[in-house]
């Protein structure tokens, strides 16, 4: 049933992987940061919060490019890219609120 739903060009199908990616991929980011600057003798941060949370929306975009070039799927493309632009709007709310 999954395997059928992925194979599938829906709206529906590109919004949640869209929607999935970008948090799965901060968790990963995040843990990658944490185990460097453990392992580093100054304790140095690599990376801000909010530079991982800006990487993980942008690397979505290359979801969106497996969909829309390589297979020609519009319709999940479109939810994809409605998904990342949701988050840019959710991450410039934030960011611009505190600065």
């Amino acid at each position: 049933m999954i395997r059928e739903f992925i194979k599938k060009d829906t709206l529906g199908l590109g919004i949640t992987l869209g929607m999935l990616v970008p948090p799965a991929l901060f968790v990963i980011i995040y843990q990658v940061n944490e185990i460097l600057q453990k392992q580093s003798p100054t304790g140095r941060n690599y990376l801000d919060t909010e530079t991982i949370m800006l990487v993980s929306v942008v690397l979505n975009l290359f979801v969106l490019r497996q969909f829309l070039v390589k297979k020609d799927r519009e319709k999940s493309g479109r939810g994809v890219l409605l998904a990342t632009f949701l988050y840019a709007l959710v991450f410039a709310f934030f960011f611009f609120k505190n600065v």
